[in-house]
């Protein structure tokens, strides 16, 4: 009897044990990085759950998935106006998000500048502001301009005019409340020469063979790299560059006051290797820097986020002689005639058009250039196209070829083909899918 008793006792005991057990687990605690963000239709946000058991699966729902969907990645997906709370879950414990999904208006500029005064021409007098609607307005809707100061500057239908210097606030509301502003300066026409200082500072310090230059529509030739528009190293910051520009808008009718400028690398004076240029922080290629320009001194202070390469020591470079060989091959025949451009060396055009650097026909939907160069140079970039770029207003039939996702032997770099040159035979073959435009 006291056998079974004792038996009895012990498996009380051993359950009284695991209840306190059990009692003392500790709850896990989640938190979300957002506890609330507005996105607009189709936007997304990855939301991050930090969890003090990292071993527990967190889950996730959405209070309206009509407005907000979550997947299990805790990635959420705007879906149409509204509100939603987003919860994730792990055993017990939950911590939300509260997304408001809003409309957004965004308009092409930020801020402008504009010229009043007599004889000034439209295009500095005047600057269209396009906006763009999430959700797109309907067809009986209208947005809404409006001027905060007319005597500055007044708008209709986006289209912003100069009247008197000043700074006005232009806005545009949609009925369902949305609404972007811009920032007009307005500063009256200076005939006098400008002196404009550009000033640069570059990621980090270059070796003491490498120039940098400034290369635009004010500076000579987009092309040509020169003492005209080299910059000059700061005596204290090896990473800060400048240089001055004189701009007679009198005696030179060709400058143009919306100025487009980049910055690029090259080891000596002569043509611009587009290798060498500035690019974004990931390494995309940059649309170009503007500045207006006006009568008098001014200037201007930039940041290069990184290089697309940086040109090797001359004094060290080998000399090749390269005989290259490219076949392209398209999906269908063409009228067009077909370039090859890029950073070739002499005697062949730099990025330009010329008749060397039109390709010949093979069959009707294969072609192909060959070209014998010596250069120090270590790699050539290039693409293909029709003898002009193309720009939706100013040269609609300008098109160039689409590039596959990969080409063996080569590397794409921003739309470019890039290729190491070798001493001897490179034959390269590019298969296209057709054209771009």
């Amino acid at each position: 009897m006291k056998k079974k008793f004792l038996v009895m006792l012990v498996i009380v005991c051993m359950a009284i044990s695991a209840s306190a057990l059990t009692a003392c687990e500790k709850k896990p605690t989640i938190k979300l990085d957002q506890t609330a963000v507005t996105l607009a239709m189709k936007e997304s946000v990855s939301l991050v759950p930090t969890v003090s058991d990292k071993n527990l699966e967190v889950t996730w729902s959405s209070s309206d998935e009509s407005v907000a969907k979550v997947n299990s990645y805790g990635v959420v997906m705007a879906e149409k106006l509204g509100d939603a709370t987003i919860t994730a879950s792990v055993k017990g414990a939950k911590a939300t998000c509260a997304v408001t999904v809003a409309p957004v208006a965004t308009l092409n500029e930020s801020s402008i500048k504009l010229l009043s005064g007599e004889d000034v021409p439209q295009e500095y007098n005047q600057a269209e502001l396009v906006a763009t609607f999430n959700p797109v307005l309907g067809a009986t809707e209208k947005a809404i301009w409006t001027s905060s100061d007319k005597a500055v500057a007044t708008v209709e239908d986006g289209i912003v005019t100069a009247v008197a210097p000043g700074t006005a606030t232009i806005k545009v509301k949609a009925p369902n409340g949305a609404e972007a502003t811009a920032t007009v300066t307005v500063e009256a026409l200076n005939l006098d020469p400008a002196v404009v200082t550009f000033t640069v500072t570059i990621p980090e310090a270059l070796p003491d063979y490498v120039n940098v230059y400034m290369i635009g529509n004010n500076t000579g030739d987009w092309a040509i790299l020169g003492d005209a528009n080299k910059m000059t190293k700061d005596s204290t910051d090896n990473k800060k560059y400048s240089i001055e520009l004189t701009m007679d808008f009198v005696e030179d009718e060709a400058l143009s006051r919306s100025m487009a400028y980049k910055y690029a690398l090259a080891s000596a004076n002569g043509p611009i290797n587009w290798s060498f240029v500035e690019k974004d922080a990931q390494g995309a290629e940059l649309s170009d820097r503007t500045f207006f320009v006006n009568g008098g001194a001014s200037s201007a202070q930039d940041t290069v986020a990184r290089w697309a390469g940086i040109p090797g020591d001359p004094s060290l470079a080998v000399e090749v002689t390269t005989n290259m060989k490219i076949i392209l091959n398209i999906p269908e025949a063409t009228t067009e005639d077909i370039y090859v451009i890029g950073s070739f060396p002499a005697p062949y055009a730099n990025w330009g058009k010329t008749e060397d650097m039109k390709m010949t026909m093979v069959i009707d939907t294969q072609y192909s250039w060959e070209g014998t160069f010596t250069t120090t140079a270590t790699d050539v970039s290039f693409k293909f196209n029709n003898g002009s770029w193309y720009d939706e207003d100013t040269n609609p039939t300008g098109n160039e070829i689409v590039l596959p996702e990969t080409i063996e032997g080569v590397t794409l770099d921003g739309g470019n083909i890039k290729v190491v040159l070798v001493d001897g035979d490179l034959v390269i073959t590019v298969t296209s899918t057709g054209w771009k435009y």
